[in-house]
């Protein structure tokens, strides 16, 4: 198989998602879903900084981590069990409906000053068993939208404004908690939240799952077939590995911010605004590079290779001496860590069977999102003890080597995965 250079022309680099765009389902699915981006990521800054200013803790900013994403661990692969079954927009949009109410609630009790760390995490806990089934329906609707040969580049499409929403959100939640509180940061994701139902149920036709045959939901018995199926891919399996080395050591430094931003840098607010949002500059030059690409030869090294260099950049993010250097190495590592999880994700939904489409991004999201949880949660307890930059970079090695584990197998996987489009 010869290999194809992408263009780097100004033409060819946007012909991809030009086309990707020509298909007025997933156009009206990114114009629903890329405000409601910006303010998850309004939410998730401002509700992080309550945490901070009620503790001045890095291990109670772990537990905050936690309480989100632990459930993700539990349940987002029931939750792409369903997804199978019911669809992926009903799916998403009654998850919607919950978080409408659940973010109101939220944004009321820290405008009234009522909020204490144990009922944010509670609160937390809520939002992070909604998110477990609104995720994998996010992710499986993406290749329901678009013909097969355009699925990578809508990944990488989706994954550009989802990281120009991490640009934006952290830096409209900094301004916004500094100006006028961080009440109103939270608040804004129950009004886009309810835009983005309108939006869905008006504007995206979303095809309907494929029938089972089974007529009664065995939710054991789809879970366990899902696990048998990744089990025996030689394609998946270590991607899902590899993604757990990574969300578990180095994604885990999202959930921690507020301590390298205002417990190390003295940032404050608008400085872990700007830290936020960093990652997402390098991401988004990265996610154009991918989007400029023909067929998929090659991508299995570049989601490999993107994790020891990821572990270096955010070692030396751990020993940044300065705030604006931290803040360089994070847009660094946006870059190279979008290069693993795009590319990871855009495998995995190509080469998966429809049927089980939802139970893998399930499990995708589940370790995805779940493992950073547990992994800030270790971290920051021992940040606590023996300041972060220590700990954060012992799980930085660790990440690297699981990364050389998974490099030898790297020949059957791309057999699996890579084919050409």
């Amino acid at each position: 198989m010869s290999k194809r250079m992408p263009s780097l022309s100004s033409a060819g680099r946007f012909e991809n998602f030009r086309r990707v765009l020509g298909h007025p389902e997933f156009r009206h699915y990114l114009t629903a879903s890329t405000p409601n981006l910006i303010a998850f990521w309004m939410h998730r800054i401002a509700v992080g900084w309550v945490m901070w200013e009620l503790t001045g803790s890095a291990a109670w900013l772990g537990i905050l981590a936690f309480a989100e994403l632990f459930p993700t661990v539990l349940l987002t692969a029931i939750g792409g069990v369903l997804v199978d079954r019911l669809g992926a927009k009903k799916m998403a949009m009654i998850t919607q409906g919950v978080l409408v109410v659940l973010k109101t609630v939220m944004a009321l009790i820290v405008g009234f000053e009522l909020a204490t760390p144990m009922l944010l995490v509670g609160l937390t806990v809520i939002q992070g068993l909604t998110m477990a089934f609104f995720s994998p329906a996010r992710l499986a609707m993406v290749p329901q939208l678009v013909p097969t040969a355009d699925v990578g580049n809508a990944v990488a499409l989706n994954s550009i404004l989802f990281n120009l929403a991490r640009f934006i959100g952290p830096a409209l939640a900094g301004f916004t908690i500094a100006m006028v509180g961080p009440a109103f940061a939270m608040a804004a994701y129950a009004v886009t939240a309810a835009y983005f139902i309108l939006a869905l149920q008006l504007l995206v036709n979303v095809p309907a799952p494929p029938k089972q045959e089974k007529g009664s939901l065995d939710i054991v018995g789809d879970l366990v077939a899902g696990l048998r199926y990744v089990r025996r891919h030689e394609g998946i399996a270590p991607l899902l590995v590899l993604t757990l080395a990574t969300s578990f050591a180095l994604r885990a430094v999202w959930e921690l911010l507020p301590t390298f931003a205002d417990g190390i840098w003295n940032a404050g607010a608008e400085g872990l605004g700007i830290l936020a949002a960093a990652p997402a500059v390098g991401s988004i030059l990265a996610a154009l590079y991918l989007g400029a690409r023909n067929g998929d030869e090659g991508l299995v090294k570049i989601a490999i290779l993107a994790v020891p260099a990821s572990s270096l950049v955010l070692i030396g993010f751990a020993y940044a001496p300065s705030f604006w250097l931290g803040c360089l190495m994070m847009a660094v590592a946006g870059a190279t860590l979008l290069f693993n999880g795009v590319v990871s994700q855009s495998l995995m939904q190509t080469s998966s069977d429809k049927s089980m489409r939802g139970r893998i991004m399930g499990l995708y999201w589940m370790i995805f999102r779940g493992a950073p949880a547990i992994g800030a949660l270790v971290i920051g307890g021992l940040g606590d003890v023996f300041g972060m930059s220590g700990p954060f970079s012992l799980a930085c090695i660790g990440a690297a080597l699981v990364a050389a584990l998974v490099w030898r197998r790297r020949e059957t996987m791309a057999q699996r995965l890579e084919r050409s489009v």
